[in-house]
Formats: C-alpha cells, sequence, structure tokens
C-alpha cells in the first residue's frame, strides 16, 4: 500500500498536524495579547501620562443678568439663605463695590451647601424681582465637584 494511502487511513494524523496546530495556537495567543495590548495602550492615551483627568467644568454659579434697559431703576439687592453669596459686576464683568446697585450689570450667586437662595432684586417705584435657586452637590472629588445651580443657571432679571 503507498504511503499517502497508509498514512490517510492510519488512526493517527500526520507527523505535521501538532505542528500546525502549535502555530495556529501561538498564533491565536499573540493576536489576543496585541488586543489587549492596544486596549491598554488606548485607555493611557486617554488619560494624560501623570494619571490626572482632564475635567470641562461649568460655572458653578448662577448668572443673573441685568438688562440695560432697568438697570438704572435698580436700588438695591439681597440675599437670604445659609452659605449664600451675591456678587454685583459691570457689563464687562468687572466686579463693582457694593453701595452702587444701578452699575450692577451682573449678579453671580453661589453657595456653600446644599439648599436654596433667595434673590431680591429691588427697583425704584417699589417694584421687586425675586428668585428661589436650588443649589445641589455635582461631579465628583476629583472632577468638578462642588455645589452647582440644580437650574436656571442663567436667569434674566427683569422689572
Amino acid at each position: 500500500m503507498p504511503a499517502l494511502a497508509i498514512a490517510l487511513a492510519s488512526p493517527r494524523y500526520p507527523p505535521w498536524r501538532d505542528a500546525c496546530l502549535r502555530h495556529v495556537a501561538v498564533t491565536a495567543r499573540s493576536l489576543c495579547l496585541a488586543a489587549c495590548l492596544a486596549a491598554a495602550l488606548t485607555t493611557l492615551l486617554a488619560a494624560n501620562a501623570c494619571g490626572e483627568t482632564t475635567c470641562s467644568c461649568v460655572n458653578n454659579f448662577a448668572q443673573l443678568d441685568v438688562s440695560p434697559a432697568v438697570a438704572s431703576a435698580v436700588t438695591g439687592s439681597r440675599v437670604a439663605g445659609k452659605g449664600c453669596e451675591l456678587r454685583c459686576y459691570d457689563a464687562d464683568f468687572r466686579a463693582v463695590e457694593a453701595g452702587a446697585p444701578q452699575a450692577c450689570a451682573i449678579y453671580t450667586l453661589t453657595k456653600s451647601e446644599r439648599g436654596t437662595c433667595e434673590v431680591t432684586i429691588d427697583f425704584t417705584g417699589g417694584t421687586t424681582f425675586t428668585r428661589n435657586v436650588s443649589f445641589v452637590p455635582k461631579g465628583t472629588d476629583d472632577c468638578c465637584g462642588g455645589i452647582y445651580p440644580e437650574k436656571d443657571s442663567r436667569i434674566v432679571v427683569s422689572k
């Protein structure tokens, strides 16, 4: 019987079969290892080399914009609530000294803890603008953590 017929008829596989299977297994493991290394490299590049995360945070204050049409009628402002702070700025976002409420084009409202602040802007003639702004914790300690307005972070003050 020819040798090829004996090899095919034999219950034993050709001797090159084991070497071929070992080569396929090594190649498959290498491909798997390469995929794992690529995933790890992508993860490392997503974070910076020092292991720090780059954050893109929003402002942690509510901004009250006073329209120029009513700014000259403002006679005062006040805020109520524990840990609430109201600051006055001109139209170029420069801080304005207290006692010059007509110069306030923008107010910022911050809070040091969860809760609500009540802002009141007084106008000539006895009219007022009042708004309650709720603040809640947002973010994480690692990225943008703090007390932020729950909603209405930009408010237009009208008479």
